[in-house]
């Protein structure tokens, strides 16, 4: 089972992702390469995230599902 500390670590990259995007975005040359790559790897977390969540929850409901 995912851990939620897991979950956690995941979610908190990819805000640390989205800040120092944000950062890149506003300078005055924003370096169109470095975008590129991070907007990738922030999707590449976001899907991470969900694909965690998604195994958080269907094993928490089978383990909490009468039978």
């Amino acid at each position: 089972m995912p851990s939620r500390n897991r979950y956690l670590s995941l979610v908190q990259r990819h805000r640390d992702i989205e800040t120092v995007l944000s950062r890149e975005l506003n300078r005055p040359r924003p370096d169109s390469i470095e975008i590129q790559r991070l907007k990738r790897t922030k999707l590449l977390l976001r899907d991470e995230i969900e694909t965690t969540k998604k195994r958080w929850n269907g094993n928490w409901m089978a383990t909490h599902t009468a039978v």
